[in-house]
Parts: structure tokens; sequence; C-alpha cells
């Protein structure tokens, strides 16, 4: 048999950091989106702003009527921010030597 999730089980929060973006979106364990929310950010040149916008836009995802937060599983990020500064970088980035 094939092991499956039980969609009704929760839900998970995704952030996705890209170049001419920031997208947030909630979706249940079917990968059904649940609510989800974008805002133009040039997240090379302002990577503090792009983390600011993400939080936002997770708070605004998260309050909406059809998310019951109190379901909310974790958390995934696409892209990294480093530990030694605010700078992002995509996984397909190169850090510089």
């Amino acid at each position: 048999s094939i092991l499956t999730l039980n969609p009704s089980a929760g839900a998970v929060l995704g952030i996705q950091l890209d170049h001419p973006f920031v997208r947030v979106a909630v979706a249940d364990l079917e990968h059904t989106i649940l609510a989800e929310d974008s805002r133009a950010v040039n997240v090379d040149e302002e990577a503090s702003v792009a983390l600011d916008a993400a939080a936002e836009l997770a708070d605004e995802v998260l309050a909406r009527p059809e998310v019951d937060r109190s379901r909310l599983l974790g958390a995934g990020v696409h892209g990294l921010v480093t530990p030694q500064s605010i700078e992002m970088r995509l996984p397909f980035d190169r850090p510089e030597p």
C-alpha cells in the first residue's frame, strides 16, 4: 500500500524568496493552496526589505479565514540567508570566494 499524509492533519507555510518577488503560501498536506500572496521586492538588492515582506505576508495569509493558524505544522523557505550578514542567496547562486 502507498503511504500518504492525511490532508486534514494540518497545514504548512511556504516562503519563496525570488529575484522579482517574495511569495508566501499556506497549503494543506495534499498540496492544496489555502491562501497565498506575493509582493514585488528586489531580493538581491533589498534583503532586509524582502525578509520584512515575507514576515508581513506570512502574518497576512495566516490571518485569513480559510486558514486555521492553530493547525500549522511548520514552514519552509526557498532561498538562503547567510548567517554572517543580511544577505540572501537562492539555492543556485554560488557564494563569492
